[in-house]
Formats: C-alpha cells, structure tokens, sequence
C-alpha cells in the first residue's frame, strides 16, 4: 500500500472541512492501515483489487467475453472474494446491479447528501478493465460487429458514457456545475492484449512507457472558471491532479515534502504561460 507518511488528497481536503467520498477501484493496499476509510475517505463504495465481476456470470441479463491469457483467467476464478469483494466501509455486501451503475448511483446519492458542502468525489470506475461483462442492449447496439470481443468491449464502453453523463447531469441538476472542478481522465492507454482495442497511431498500450501506454485523454470542467470548449496542447501528469485539486480548495500543499506537480489552473485559464 501507500507508505502511511504520504498524503492522499482525501487527507487534505478534510482539513478543509470536505466531506470525502470513494466508489469504485482502490488498488492501493490490502492492509489495514492502507484502506480508504483510513486514509481519509469517510464513505466508501467497490472493491480493493485492481478488478471485480461486473455482475453474477449467471445473470441472463449480461454478457461476458473471456480471454484466454492467465491474468484473465485469474480474474475470473477470483470472482467477487477476498480483496475483490464490494465493500461499503470495509462490510462485504452483495451487489445485484451492473456494477458500473451502481457506482454511478452511489456516487449521485452523495452528491445529494452533501450538495450544502465542500465535497471531494473519487470515483475511479473499473470499466472498460477485464473480466468483459455488458448488459445485453448495451452489447445489442454493437450487434453488427462480427467479432464478439468488441462488441462486449463497445459496449461497456457505452455503458460508462452513460454512467458518466448521469452523474454530470445530477451534478447540474443540484446547480452545482459551476463550483464544481471535474476531472475525467484515465490511468493507462487501451490495453492492446486484450485484443479489443489499439491506440492508433501511439505505439504499444498498456504496461509499455510508449506513448500508447502513458498518454491519455485528461478533461477538466468548471464552467465560469476555465474557459470552455478550448484545448492544452503542453503535455502534463496525472501527478499534477494533487497540487491542481489543492489550488482549486485554497488547501495549500504540504511544505515539509517537496511535492511533484504544478497547479494547472493559472495556465489552463490563460493567467500565466505554461513554463
């Protein structure tokens, strides 16, 4: 896990007086004094692995690929035990839904309970990361593809521009757009192994330092604040996303670490040319 002398930004945000919430993938420690309820998050939702069912491989109502390579086995033999159990506050619970809806509703059930309030909302779905599991009309729209690989993996895809745009739409429903910093990006590029995705003209994908595997989408909205419908052509980190959350909270940055990371904002706002 994370060495417990490093701060995470729930850390920091309740400082601030955040509430803080997680729903989705953790994947940053098994142990005890690694879990998010612990380190600094006061709600938490999904699992602790770097994977989970979607839903129950029974379930009529879903569609799954497997891959015949052994981390795809392993993850279907682990199923939903152990580490990739869905937890609520570290208490194993049974999760009937598709789980990237689920996490959606979660995530827009906190929202309402803390619309009044400065909130920090991590919520890092699992799709489109194996096992490949979709409702059956979200692989139906993808029907025409011959390989059944993609359409499964298409279709998860759909899934989660919808989950996504769900909990936008709450976010504006409650009239919070505008104080509210959104971050959508994505740890890795598409993972080439499973035979459902390349990254065009990037070499390689996932797990190579090639462009394919390290460069990503990163999309940031706060409308009155950035300018919007505009692009960043420099390149930046996902190590920038600490120090830009800490500007936009007025929490300041630890001073007794140096940290890495720049406060995108007074670049991404056309204040200061990017250095």
């Amino acid at each position: 896990g994370i060495p417990e002398e490093e701060i995470l930004l729930p850390e920091l945000l309740k400082k601030k007086g955040y509430s803080t919430g997680i729903f989705g993938k953790w994947h940053l420690g098994l142990g005890d004094p690694f879990l998010p309820n612990i380190r600094g998050f006061d709600e938490q939702y999904g699992f602790y692995e770097a994977f989970s069912l979607y839903a129950r491989e029974d379930d009529p109502g879903i569609v799954s690929h497997h891959h015949d390579y052994f981390a795809n086995r392993h993850i279907w033999r682990q199923k939903r035990k152990g580490s990739c159990a869905i937890r609520e506050n570290n208490r194993v619970v049974e999760d009937r839904g598709y789980l990237t809806f689920s996490l959606a509703d979660r995530a827009c059930s906190f929202l309402d309970r803390h619309r009044d309030e400065p909130f920090f909302l991590y919520l890092p779905f699992s799709a489109p990361h194996s096992p490949f599991q979709v409702p059956r009309e979200y692989y139906g729209m993808f029907k025409d593809q011959s390989d059944h690989n993609h359409a499964v993996y298409y279709g998860m895809i759909a899934a989660l521009d919808e989950a996504i745009g769900q909990v936008m739409d709450h976010l504006d429903s409650l009239g919070l757009m505008e104080n509210t910093l959104v971050i959508f990006t994505s740890d890795n590029g598409g993972a080439t192994y499973t035979g459902a995705t390349d990254n065009g003209l990037l070499k390689a994908g996932k797990f190579s330092q090639f462009e394919g595997g390290v460069r990503v989408p990163m999309i940031l909205s706060w409308p009155g604040t950035l300018p919007q419908g505009t692009g960043f052509s420099p390149p930046v980190s996902l190590l920038d996303i600490f120090a830009t959350v800490a500007g936009a909270s007025a929490s300041g940055l630890p001073e007794d670490r140096t940290m890495d990371g720049l406060n995108l904002l007074p670049y991404l706002s056309g204040g200061i040319p990017y250095p």
